[in-house]
């Protein structure tokens, strides 16, 4: 009777040490694709048109990280260039960001926090993608720990290198593909604080 108590408890020891383990696995930042319910998708994709993008997601991040910054990038001339910057501290250890991006090349990117929201835009001269050029697009689905500095791309969208029929890439490592056009959007958390606006 002894020996199976002792077992119990031993075995009872070595399940709460491997969920502390567990536990202390787990990221303490995190950025992950928001769940809509199914209605809502099938409203997003009535709404969205081809070569249109529309993502949210939730971060959730520890007091370590105090700000972030969401860049549109665009591939222009053999080089990825910047267009647009949305930076801010934040306010919450919870929120959302997300953006949509239509067809013509306009983006509009929202920055949700508890005591509310921000939308800004873009409308500048971002690729245009033809129905016959061959491109392809990648949203970020996983979720992702937040490492202060390190820059996740949210999105990116191709079109394939003059003379080729196929394009394929990675939100991973979108820089890194060769291609004739391309648009992606990132963000970047950061352990500081940006100044603040005079």
């Amino acid at each position: 009777m002894k020996r199976l108590f002792t077992l119990f408890c031993a075995a009872g020891l070595l399940l709460a040490l491997a969920a502390c383990g567990r536990q202390a696995e787990e990221p303490a930042s995190t950025l992950k694709p928001h769940v809509f319910s199914a209605e809502t998708e099938t409203i997003i994709d009535l709404l969205t048109e081809a070569n249109e993008a529309f993502c949210l997601y939730d971060y959730d991040v520890d007091e370590t990280i105090r700000s972030c910054r969401t860049t549109l990038w665009s591939y222009e001339n053999g080089a990825w260039v910047s267009k647009a910057q949305s930076a801010g501290n934040l306010s919450a250890q919870q929120g959302q960001f997300g953006f949509y991006l239509d067809r013509n090349g306009s983006y509009t990117g929202y920055d949700i926090q508890e005591d509310g929201h921000t939308a800004y835009c873009y409308e500048g001269s971002l690729p245009v993608f033809e129905e016959s050029a061959p491109s392809g697009s990648s949203v970020n689905q996983n979720e992702q720990e937040i490492v202060p500095g390190q820059e996740i791309c949210l999105y990116v969208r191709l079109r394939a290198p003059d003379g080729a029929d196929t394009v394929a890439f990675s939100t991973e490592s979108f820089r890194s593909y060769p291609c004739s056009a391309g648009c992606a959007v990132t963000i970047t958390f950061y352990d500081t604080l940006l100044p603040e606006d005079p």
